[in-house]
């Protein structure tokens, strides 16, 4: 009969389960690290700007893949590391929500930047639509 201490010892992480979580923390911080060059690229564009809401594109295409991934491991491997597997879930909740931060700031520097004024009818020229 097992005695009382058994049942409540934790048990051992598995190596090939570990070995996984760092492989997905890895992929995780190196999404995270582009996700931020790309929202520096995104926050400031340079002199034409015209290719910086791409960096929206690469930003989805990248994190919230690895970010799904990362947090669908890290949720279904409980016999890894417990500290690695908290370490991962707040890496992959950084990655997915890193898409959305660069959008935002996309959506910022739009607005501001190519703000519509508006003016009197007098003040257009008489040939203008």
């Amino acid at each position: 009969m097992a005695e009382i201490n058994d049942l409540h010892t934790p048990e051992r992480p598995v190596a090939g389960y570990v070995a996984v979580q760092i492989i997905t923390l890895i992929a995780s911080i190196i999404a995270i690290i582009w996700g931020v060059a790309l929202a520096f690229a995104v926050a400031f564009p340079g002199p034409s700007g015209e290719w910086a809401a791409m960096g929206i594109f690469f930003a989805y295409i990248v994190n919230f893949p690895v970010g799904a991934i990362t947090l669908a491991l890290a949720l279904v491997l409980r016999r890894g590391s417990p500290k690695l597997r908290r370490f991962c879930i707040i890496t992959a909740t950084i990655a997915l929500l890193i898409p959305l931060l660069v959008h935002a700031i996309d959506r910022y520097n739009t607005r501001w930047k190519y703000k519509i004024v508006s003016c009197p009818d007098t003040a257009l020229p008489r040939n203008f639509g």
